[in-house]
């Protein structure tokens, strides 16, 4: 069980969200989920999807010179496509979570 969760690579956290994501959507394939609806868990998951495959878009490795060595860091640099894709992921992430709890109540 540890080398299988050394190997999942959750070192940033959008890959944790990335999970999430996929458990959300697998989730009312699995199973009844008797107190949310599905429908509204499954967009949950969606939305943390593009959420995170847009920071997954984004990380770039970026070098350059220190004297004699070369340097190497990886920077987030968002692009057009990544902003759409990420407001899409946070705009359906607010519908869906907002569904979820009126459902609750």
């Amino acid at each position: 069980m540890v080398d299988f969760l050394k190997g999942l690579n959750m070192d940033k956290w959008y890959g944790v969200v990335l999970y999430l994501g996929f458990a959300c959507c697998a989730a009312p394939f699995f199973g009844k989920v008797v107190f949310i609806d599905q429908k509204h868990l499954f967009g949950v998951g969606v939305s943390l999807l593009l959420i995170s495959l847009s920071f997954f878009i984004a990380d770039k490795h970026v070098f350059w010179r220190e004297g004699a060595y070369l340097v190497q860091t990886k920077v987030i640099k968002h692009s057009l496509l990544t902003y759409m894709i990420l407001s899409i992921g946070i705009l359906m992430l607010i519908i869906f979570l907002f569904r979820v709890v009126i459902g609750l109540l």
